[in-house]
């Protein structure tokens, strides 16, 4: 017997599309046939389930659609959007067991005589059915015997029960006939006709499902080398997100990735470069298969302690500006001055910045020194620039990050713009920010700045009750003025929000899509993450890429809603 897998998944596949297992037997023709199917957690004995099927009629095979069991054990995960560790709630790990089942005849070629053991003398002579093939049964089953055309003697034929057995044959109660002559054959099943289970014929272990739904455009193509690191150094982040998608200075990200295969590489580092400088985390642990990092320009400015390989300094994301008054000889290099202290007064190491003149030049420089609060000594030459006043600026407009393995690039990598529209400073409220999770199990976050909308719907129930009741005093029905004939109760606040957006690229427009049909949105309030549903139906996807800037609209309300006097 043998169970052969002739079509299977992707190790690493997303849970939402279709994942088939596609098995053969050299046995699928017998009798009452089926496969078996045990899915177990990866590594342990937690049965997930088990599963029977029957062969389909047009090649015998068995057909076995694993997803619809592996979604029910994955959810969501927003727990610690900042921090780097292990998702551990967005995938499942998991090993199958193959087998199978049928009614099972033990085809025997001869009966023998054999004396009786103890305690059964009292058959005196015993038949033995023989073969030379292996059997499966033991003393105490009931079996039925089918005994060959030509036979000579019919009573093996029909019910016995199995008094002893060996590897090959089978001691059953019915005395030796005295008539038999020839060969004896026949076959030999449960008397019930009950099946044999054949289990763990084959198995597949190291595979995963995460959260995630590939559309049906790119599935055919999909394979799980886009996002192995191992197999591919240009290997993705969990996320459709367009290289470049722009983000405001407030915002959080949740960047997935298939951690696993992490471990196959070594000094392996997370990089963050900006044009000011470039920051590493390293030595990060992951205990699952997915990993998440949060890399927004609020989490980098949040999370200093977790950058200990930098050759820049905090924060990442910067938004400082100094006005040059003069721009003086020092040395033979440039002096700044300006009015109040700059912002890298004694805080200057490794600092990059870059100088807008007075003359129209633009030009950028290391600081050597900050000898005062308000001079800044750059290592540009001063015989290089023929402005005498200007601005000093540190924005960061972009930063890339990227995974390496010691010095070699270990993935591809993702570009994130900063927005800084309108004039933004750095933790100000600046519109609504909702955080969505897209098809492949990122949390990225989209920003409406313009006009906003909120309303607010309430809807109830009520009963109503006979007013009054016996007055004994006066000897008749009566009530008071306060009584109250109908009474509502369960009363509840309903929150719709009617959300604009800035104008946004056609590239951005066409990631937001994934918002409309997300499940898990959440909209930023008071610096915490409140759940929403989103109500509106149709997205209009751009098509026409002349058009530079597009804006969005939507429509949310509250996934809890604010409820008054509630008696359920």
């Amino acid at each position: 017997m043998a169970i052969s897998i002739v079509g299977s998944p992707d190790k690493f596949s997303p849970v939402f599309n279709n994942m088939y297992y596609f098995l053969d037997s050299t046995n699928k023709t017998e009798e009452g046939f089926k496969y078996v199917v045990d899915i177990y957690e990866s590594g342990t004995s937690n049965l997930l389930d088990s599963i029977k099927l029957w062969p389909r009629p047009v090649d015998g095979y068995g057909v076995n659609k694993i997803n619809t069991l592996l979604k029910s054990q994955i959810s969501e995960d927003i727990e610690a959007i900042t921090l780097p560790r292990s998702s551990n709630n967005v995938w499942l790990a998991y090993d199958i067991e193959f087998g199978e089942e049928y009614i099972n005849y033990w085809e025997y070629a001869d009966v023998e005589f054999t004396f009786a053991p103890s305690p059964f003398e009292s058959f005196a002579s015993l038949t033995a059915l023989m073969s030379s093939t292996s059997q499966i049964y033991t003393a105490g089953d009931t079996i039925l015997v089918e005994q060959n055309s030509g036979f000579t003697n019919s009573s093996y034929s029909g019910v016995h029960t199995v008094l002893s057995a060996n590897a090959t044959t089978i001691i059953i109660d019915v005395p030796f006939g005295t008539g038999t002559t020839g060969t004896e054959g026949g076959r030999v099943s449960y008397s019930n006709k009950r099946k044999s289970l054949f289990i763990n014929l084959t198995n597949v272990s190291g595979y995963t499902a995460f959260n995630g739904a590939i559309s049906h455009q790119d599935f055919p193509s999909y394979t799980n080398s886009i996002y192995n690191f191992i197999l591919n150094p240009d290997a993705k982040f969990l996320t459709n997100a367009p290289d470049g998608y722009n983000v405001k200075p407030t915002n959080s990200i949740r960047l997935d990735f298939f951690s696993q295969f992490l471990s196959g590489l070594t000094n392996t580092s997370f990089e963050v470069v900006t044009e000011f400088g470039s920051y590493q985390i390293t030595g990060a642990t992951y205990d699952g298969i997915v990993g998440v990092y949060g890399c927004g320009p609020l989490d980098f400015t949040e999370n200093e302690n977790l950058y200990i390989a930098d050759n820049g300094t905090f924060p990442i994301i910067k938004n400082y500006c100094f006005t040059v008054t003069a721009m003086t000889e020092s040395v033979g290099r440039v002096l700044l001055e300006g009015i109040g202290e700059s912002p890298w007064y004694n805080d200057f190491t490794d600092e990059f910045i870059i100088v807008y003149g007075e003359q129209g030049e633009v030009f950028s420089s290391f600081i050597q020194d900050t000898p005062d609060p308000n001079t800044i000594l750059l290592s540009t030459p001063f015989a290089s620039i023929s402005s005498t006043m200007g601005t000093a600026v540190q924005r960061t407009n972009s930063y890339t990050v990227q995974f390496f393995s010691g010095n070699t690039a270990a993935s591809s990598a993702m570009t994130f713009n900063v927005d800084w529209r309108p004039n933004f400073q750095l933790g100000e409220d600046n519109g609504i920010e909702l955080l969505f999770m897209d098809r492949l199990g990122s949390y990225l976050p989209t920003n409406w700045t313009l006009q906003n909308s909120r309303t607010m719907n309430v809807a109830r129930d009520s009963y109503k009750k006979i007013l009054g009741d016996l007055n004994v005093s006066a000897g008749k029905w009566t009530y008071n003025s306060t009584d109250r004939g109908t009474t509502n109760i369960n009363t509840r606040v309903i929150t719709q929000l009617e959300l604009l957006s800035d104008w946004v690229t056609p590239q951005d427009a066409n990631y937001i899509k994934e918002l409309y049909s997300s499940p898990f949105v959440y909209i930023k309030e008071n610096g915490q993450y409140w759940p929403v549903n989103v109500q509106t139906n149709a997205y209009q996807i751009p098509t026409q890429y002349n058009k530079k800037l597009i804006q969005l609209a939507i429509t949310i309300t509250y996934a809890n809603n604010d409820v008054i006097n509630n008696v359920q």
